[in-house]
């Protein structure tokens, strides 16, 4: 397993708690079919309020523990579980059945702003005269940000490789995803 890989699984296991704009009523994905890319290790990123942060990244079997510390000082873990969708895109799944995507490349592990998924994928989808049901997408909750809901993995991985393969590389070798906003970025320690 590359550093890289295990890196942009780090970074969607600490997205968690995922904001919950792709869901689904049940879990789609099981320790029989997930993958634990990320190495174990310490994995640091820059929290939103610009303080860095660390997480300790652990397998149970094929389950990826992430292992924070809470406000209070206490530990905070969490079981994760992970889908290798190619081209170093992974999903990941927490235990509300909420699910994120990250990507590894080269240069850093990129974990991907999951409350705009559900928008983008009805961006998209309009953009290219196509009803979002074609993306696997059963049901449309809320408001901006709406929740896009699925019912079978096949579904879930077609909405994130909509949105993943909306890139394009630019000519110093950098990739500019079009409908994924990039929230944090994580290296290995």
């Amino acid at each position: 397993m590359s550093r890289y890989k295990g890196l942009l699984a780090a970074t969607l296991l600490s997205a968690l708690p995922l904001s919950g704009c792709f869901k689904s009523d049940f879990p789609l994905l099981t320790v029989f079919g997930s993958v634990t890319p990320v190495p174990e290790g310490v994995y640091t990123y820059v929290d939103t309020g610009k303080a860095p942060k660390s997480v300790v990244i652990t397998h149970d079997w094929t389950v990826t523990k992430m292992i924070s510390t809470k406000d209070d000082g206490s530990a905070n873990i969490v079981n994760l579980l992970m889908d290798d969708l190619g081209e170093g895109f992974f999903l990941v799944m927490d235990p509300d059945n909420n699910y994120s995507l990250i990507h590894v490349n080269p240069k850093a592990i990129l974990q991907f702003d999951e409350s705009t998924y559900c928008d983008n994928l009805l961006s998209l989808a309009r953009s290219v005269g196509k009803s979002i049901a074609e993306y696997g997408v059963v049901k449309v909750l809320g408001e901006k940000p709406h929740v896009c809901k699925f019912n079978d993995l096949g579904s879930i991985e077609r909405a994130m490789a909509a949105l993943a393969s909306s890139r394009t590389d630019t000519s110093n070798g950098d990739t500019v995803f079009n409908l994924l906003v990039i929230s944090r970025i994580y290296r290995r320690s």
